[in-house]
Formats: structure tokens, sequence, C-alpha cells
């Protein structure tokens, strides 16, 4: 792929339902295919970049005086610092991957 190396995580290893639909003949064209498959492991959600926006939107809603009265405002609440993520924030969080996979 134009000269660069790609390895894939295996979230079968990570998520349940990836597990249940991973299939032995996946396995097995991934290992004939020869391709790199990064072991994911178990119990790690500081390696899913989402935990880290979920981060994000938790200090925004820590921030918050008092409770939110119902679900509609509860809901509100998280889309704003949602919808407020800029895109080099999402992008700055992609060079830190490296970093999190050698402190597993």
């Amino acid at each position: 792929m134009n000269g660069h190396q790609i390895i894939f995580s295996d979230e079968s290893q990570y998520y349940l339902w990836a597990r249940l639909h991973s299939t032995a003949i996946t396995s097995e064209f991934l290992i004939s295919a020869q391709v790199n498959v990064f072991p994911w492991p178990s119990h790690s959600p500081e390696l899913s970049l989402i935990e880290h926006v979920w981060k994000i939107i938790g200090v925004e809603m820590g921030n918050l005086r008092r409770p939110s009265k119902n679900l509609v405002e509860l809901r509100r609440r998280i889309q704003e610092p949602y919808d407020h993520i800029s895109q080099p924030e999402i992008d700055n969080l992609i060079p830190s991957i490296p970093r999190m996979l050698l402190n597993v």
C-alpha cells in the first residue's frame, strides 16, 4: 500500500461483540494473507480514542453547576460539548497512539 506498513488491531480480543462476529475463516485469511494484526490487550479502554473524547466531554460536564433537570436537558448538555470538539483536538489524539501502546 504505497510502501507503508499497515498493522490492524484485533478487536475480537477487546470487544465481546467482535469476538462473537469473528469467524475461523477470517482468522485463516489473515494468516494466509500475512496481514499484520496487533494483539489488542483486553480491558484497555485507554487505547480507544473515543474514550479520550468522552473524557473531554466529561470535563466540560464536570464544570456544570447543577444536575440536569430531565433527559432532554441531559442530552443537550452532552451534545453541546461534543459539537464543540474541534477537528484539531481529535487530530492531536492520533499521535498519542504509539505512546499509549507502549504504556500497556
